[in-house]
Formats: structure tokens, C-alpha cells, sequence
């Protein structure tokens, strides 16, 4: 996502927020891609018991008339509510902090100790930081040094 993408991101997230909160739902991530013919906004939501579709359309209803009204997204764009599904990404330090425990996959900026991609179990969460186990070696990841990180879940048949 662009450095505009991320300002349109944070933006919808502070006007909605408190909002859905008060729904019982969680703002899990937003991503903002904008595009000739229609800019798209994607807002991942969940709640205690899951997401399901009516879930996903009773916060389109609630959402859509607030950016509206704050004018959020100049132009055409469309507006996708859903799951995070089940390899959710981790944004927030309660993420990390929830997750504790599970199989765990982070991409960083810059190298921590001379990594920059990990697939491990979620030791802890700190504030600042958190601990990951690769092969049997902890890895303290602050959080800002973080590009991308999501649950990472086997499927077997």
C-alpha cells in the first residue's frame, strides 16, 4: 500500500472505530488501493463468534454514510467489508498479546538479527516488542520493525 493508501487507512480508522466498538466489532486491518474507474477500500472486521456475511453488510451500512459524510476518499470508490479469514493478520500489540501461543509468520523492514522473514510460534507481547521461537531460537521483534505479520494455520485432509 502507498504512503497515501496508509494516510486513507488510518484516517477511516480513527472516524469508524469507536463506532464498531461499540457494535462489538474489532477492526482487524484496513487497506486502501486507489485505481483508475474506482478506488477500492477493504476494511477486515471480526467479533467474539466470527464474521459472517450479515455481519460483513450491517457494517457496510454503518460505515459507507460516515465516510460519506467526512468525505474520506475523493472520487468514485468501492467499499468492501469482510473476515480476516483464518490466516489473520496481527497490526496491533493486543493482537500479538491474543495470539500468544500460535504458529505465527512476520515479515520485518530490517533485518532482526540477521533475519527478515520468520515462521514461528508467538512466545510473548510487550508493548514495544514481541518474541518469536524460530527452530528453537527467539527472535524480540519491535513493532515497528514489522512489514507484514499473520497467523499462519496448517490445513491438513
Amino acid at each position: 500500500m502507498t504512503n497515501a493508501g496508509r494516510a486513507v487507512a488510518r484516517r477511516v480508522e480513527e472516524l469508524i472505530e469507536k463506532v464498531l466498538e461499540r457494535e462489538g466489532f474489532e477492526i482487524v486491518d484496513i487497506e486502501f488501493t486507489a485505481r483508475r474507474g474506482g478506488s477500492v477500500l477493504t476494511i477486515f472486521i471480526d467479533r467474539e463468534g466470527g464474521v459472517d456475511l450479515d455481519a460483513c453488510a450491517f457494517v457496510s451500512e454503518i460505515v459507507g454514510p460516515i465516510l460519506d459524510a467526512h468525505n474520506v476518499i475523493a472520487g468514485r470508490y468501492f467499499l468492501e467489508v469482510s473476515s480476516p479469514g483464518i490466516e489473520r493478520p496481527l497490526r496491533k500489540a493486543k493482537d500479538f498479546a491474543r495470539f500468544a501461543g500460535e504458529t505465527v509468520v512476520v515479515s520485518t523492514v530490517e533485518p532482526v538479527r540477521g533475519r527478515k522473514n520468520f515462521k514461528g510460534t508467538l512466545v510473548s507481547a510487550g508493548d514495544a516488542s514481541f518474541v518469536v521461537e524460530v527452530d528453537g531460537v527467539e527472535y524480540e521483534i519491535p513493532y515497528e520493525s514489522i512489514k507484514k505479520a499473520r497467523l499462519h494455520r496448517e490445513i491438513r485432509f
